[in-house]
């Protein structure tokens, strides 16, 4: 699941369907097996993921959803309003 996550990261969610598609809006699904990871791109290698849980039907669950727009409007209103804080990756970059 991290190496989707990294070339998510790399090449933006043009994985196909099989490994990333879009749910609602700018909510993403990564799909490796029944695990699966809700998550917003922003185009610039940093991925937001907002929740992850393990697919028991065809239908991506309605609370899981909710809970990744929320995380998503809470971290874009943070970033706007300059209350993030970064940190560096074990990489040294940031």
């Amino acid at each position: 699941m991290l190496a989707l996550i990294d070339r998510v990261a790399a090449q933006g969610t043009r994985l196909g369907a099989a490994k990333c598609h879009q749910i609602q809006g700018d909510i993403w699904e990564l799909i490796h097996g029944s695990i699966r990871i809700l998550f917003a791109h922003d185009g610039d290698r940093l991925i937001l993921c907002t929740g992850g849980f393990v697919k028991k039907s065809q239908k991506t669950p309605k609370p899981e959803i909710d809970k990744a727009k929320q995380v998503l409007k809470n971290f874009r209103k943070a970033r706007k309003e300059n209350r993030l804080e970064w940190i560096q990756d074990n990489q040294g970059s940031e």
